[in-house]
Formats: structure tokens, C-alpha cells, sequence
């Protein structure tokens, strides 16, 4: 099992790496090349799987970080 810090950490770099995606793009074009920086279901999958681990390392039912939402 993984110590809160540790999850807590975890959980907190995934959702930078969400936030560098979702401000700077996930993918860009120049001519006919496409470059796709990351993958952002995978990002979002980890955030959820490191929440699921917090929740447990803490035995609170753990915290949920709250994702801004569009529209």
C-alpha cells in the first residue's frame, strides 16, 4: 500500500500534468506532421486511480480535487 504522502503527491503531479495539457494543448499541427504531446484519458484515468488510493491510505473515504469544467 502507498503512504498518503505519497498518493497525495502523485494525485497532485497528475492533475499539474492535466493542467499543462488543458492550458497548452494536447496536440499541434505544422503543415501535414501532427505532434501529440499526451494522452489526456490517460492523465484523467490516473488522477482517478490516485484518488482511489488516497481515499484508502487516509481510511476518510480520501478527498477529491475538484477539475474546473467547460461550459
Amino acid at each position: 500500500m502507498y503512504s498518503k504522502e505519497k498518493c497525495k503527491a502523485m494525485l497532485e503531479m497528475w492533475m499539474k500534468a492535466e493542467e499543462v495539457i488543458a492550458t497548452g494543448g494536447q496536440s499541434y499541427e505544422i503543415a501535414d506532421r501532427r505532434l501529440t504531446r499526451a494522452d489526456l484519458g490517460e492523465i484523467r484515468r490516473q488522477i482517478e486511480f490516485w484518488e482511489k488510493r488516497y481515499a484508502a491510505a487516509t481510511g476518510k473515504g480520501g478527498i477529491r480535487f475538484e477539475r474546473a469544467t467547460l461550459g
